[in-house]
């Protein structure tokens, strides 16, 4: 598919210490050892927890962004699997919600619910849900109507970025590159 245009180069990523000052950022402390994805499969399930319902929330939010019909397909052929991905992950940690990981002395539930909350206060929302609503299995992230709910670009940005001065922070320390929505 070709759409004549020119694109931008690829921002620098930052998939290790990033995943570190997330966690630090969801527990307001630096927590000891830094947090790793790699240390367990429910350390890589919650640092993917980081990231999968961001992207299904994030290419739904795009969508009415999108005016080539080509374009269009294949987000929501990504928004389908990234979708698909967000609720795998989260049966995965379902089946670890109460599983205490040490060193950090708390649940993976517990881990969960600061991971929504940073990502709602980093995109200056109120629309994240862990993986249990009050005594509720929550196993996708939608609304009230049982619909996924959207994230606007801007928050994608603010989440992904940590809530980083300029969207620079987070996994991409020095910003994107070129124009966003």
């Amino acid at each position: 598919m070709s759409f004549n245009v020119t694109p931008v180069a690829q921002p620098q990523i930052d998939i290790g210490v990033a995943f570190a000052n997330a966690a630090n950022a969801a527990f307001n402390t630096t927590l000891s050892p830094s947090f790793s994805p790699y240390g367990s499969d429910v350390l890589f399930f919650l640092g993917s927890y980081i990231f999968e319902d961001v992207g299904a929330t994030a290419y739904l939010g795009a969508i009415p962004l999108i005016q080539n019909n080509g374009v269009l397909s294949a987000a929501a052929a990504i928004m389908a699997v990234e979708a698909y991905h967000a609720g795998a992950v989260r049966t995965k940690l379902y089946d670890s919600i109460d599983e205490y990981l040490f060193p950090y002395g708390v649940t993976t539930n517990v881990i969960i619910q600061k991971i929504s909350a940073l990502r709602d206060a980093a995109g200056m929302t109120k629309i994240d849900a862990g993986l249990q609503v009050g005594c509720k299995l929550n196993l996708v992230p939608v609304d009230k109507n049982s619909l996924l709910f959207s994230r606007t670009p801007a928050q994608v940005l603010a989440i992904v970025s940590l809530g980083g001065a300029g969207n620079k922070g987070g996994f991409f320390p020095n910003g994107m590159n070129g124009y966003i929505a």
